[in-house]
């Protein structure tokens, strides 16, 4: 039974992260791989589940002055909590999609746009937040995914 249930409120707030990826998919239905072109970012607690409020994506590079690539990032829902498992459309579920422009990131003179993505919602138990882009990252640069919420 969750510590805090009336009302339910998150027992210990958690901050999950990772890289959007290497490898680019171009299909939206929720077919990938966790290990490679789709990034676990956020597990819910293995008992009582979680709470998630929000993602943040940053680009950044690894060397200055890095334009980034124009790409679609999509956020799904997955039952399927595994590294290097196969989602399917039947166990991952497309949450939102987000248009990404392109801008030159480790700029002296120029900061970086942050995207957020509200989520908002109870997560059941052993269940995940993945997200994939469009395209392969452009040369030295990827996004930073970092998802805000707790644990019930």
């Amino acid at each position: 039974m969750p510590a805090n249930y009336n009302p339910i409120f998150s027992r210990i707030g958690v901050i999950g992260s990772n890289i959007a990826q290497t490898t680019g998919v171009t299909r939206s239905d929720g077919v990938g791989n966790t290990g490679s072109n789709m990034k676990k970012v956020f597990t819910s607690d293995v008992n009582n589940g979680s709470y998630v409020q929000k993602i943040r994506l940053t680009p950044y590079a690894t060397a200055a002055n890095t334009a980034m690539a124009a790409t679609v990032i999509r956020v799904y829902y997955s039952t399927e909590t595994a590294n290097n498992a196969t989602t399917t459309v039947d166990n991952t579920h497309l949450l939102a999609e987000v248009l990404t422009t392109t801008q030159s990131a480790s700029n002296a003179t120029t900061q970086v746009y942050n995207i957020e993505v509200p989520l908002g919602f109870a997560m059941p138990a052993n269940t995940a937040i993945l997200v994939s882009t469009h395209l392969n990252p452009a040369a030295n640069t990827n996004w930073s995914c970092v998802v805000f919420g707790g644990h019930y």
